[in-house]
């Protein structure tokens, strides 16, 4: 929170997603943001980025807002491109800024405001931007904002501008609810936006709830370590199986500590990774080796937190696999 003399700072730049205008001075001596005009540099960035990341199987979370800039820290705003002395744009938020206290901002009511005639139309254009920059990037799910508490009303705007531009583009992007839970469900509990969500949950057959997602905290809490030595029982049986089933014909690691397990399938993927090879060969979703280690394109990790009867599935898949690449 402390205040700097100047704009003079030495690279990599802090870029926005805005292109430089030219005209004019903002508040860190660049030239004014043009809200309307995408930074080209910025988004080459993101998408190269975003592709190297896709190469390693991890998802991009484009946040389109940054809600630090408008709630509390006013050292965020005071370079914001959304703040009037930084755009050619006429952004219509009060100058001089109001602080409380020299150094705290509370501006979050004026900006989510979507009814205003000048910042509705430049929200919409900045989120159609981002869905228009990023649109060639299959691994990248795009949120609200970091820290978002705003208002169900601009979550249901956000919602519907992605929707135009879906039914104007044919594309559709991946998109996390991310809000605070009374705005969730009063979503969620309107059958026109909510039908995204359920045909994303129906088509990856994601939203069913997990025993070992949704209830350890409570049962932790609650039962302790009867809970903790119920589950460990399961893990250990899973592991137990998987070792006896597969140990004389894959690596398989030794588990110490946790519910994930490591297999090699070094000789039984004919050139594509241990995760490909699962994925379509076995009908298994693992995660990828070489996301965690450069050369461990044969290796996966499994999660044993389910049921034996999915394990003994599983296992089933992967020994026809082995004995079709023996054969």
């Amino acid at each position: 929170r402390v205040r700097r003399a100047d704009g003079n700072v030495w690279a990599p730049f802090y870029e926005q997603p805005f292109t430089r205008s030219g005209e004019g001075v903002s508040w860190d001596g660049l030239s004014r943001y043009d809200l309307t005009k995408p930074n080209l540099w910025y988004w080459g960035r993101l998408n190269e980025f975003a592709n190297k990341a896709a190469d390693h199987h991890i998802l991009l979370i484009n946040e389109l807002y940054f809600q630090h800039n408008i709630l509390e820290a006013g050292a965020h705003w005071v370079d914001c491109p959304w703040r009037p002395v930084n755009n050619i744009n006429g952004t219509n938020f009060p100058e001089p800024v109001p602080f409380a206290g020299d150094k705290r901002i509370f501006m979050a009511e004026q900006f989510y405001n979507e009814q205003d005639s000048v910042l509705r139309p430049l929200h919409r254009q900045y989120i159609r931007m981002c869905l228009e920059q990023t649109k060639d990037l299959p691994n990248v799910v795009h949120s609200i904002s970091a820290e978002y508490t705003g208002p169900l009303h601009f979550t249901r705007f956000w919602l519907e501008t992605i929707a135009e531009w879906e039914a104007e583009t044919g594309r559709h992007p991946l998109i996390a609810l991310s809000c605070t839970k009374d705005v969730q469900d009063s979503i969620l509990a309107d059958p026109k936006l909510r039908k995204r969500f359920i045909a994303y949950q129906q088509k990856t057959h994601k939203g069913s709830v997990n025993v070992f997602n949704a209830l350890p905290t409570y049962y932790s809490y609650q039962f302790g370590e009867e809970w903790l030595d119920a589950f460990n029982n399961v893990v250990f049986e899973n592991y137990s199986y998987i070792r006896k089933e597969l140990g004389k014909d894959l690596e398989i690691c030794t588990l110490e500590g946790s519910y994930l397990l490591f297999i090699n399938l070094e000789g039984y993927c004919q050139g594509k990774t241990a995760f490909d090879t699962l994925v379509k060969d076995c009908s298994i979703v693992a995660n990828a080796g070489e996301t965690f280690a450069k050369g461990y394109e044969s290796w996966a990790r499994l999660n044993l937190a389910t049921s034996l009867k999915n394990i003994r599935k599983a296992v089933r898949n992967i020994k026809k696999l082995i004995k079709e690449k023996q054969q």
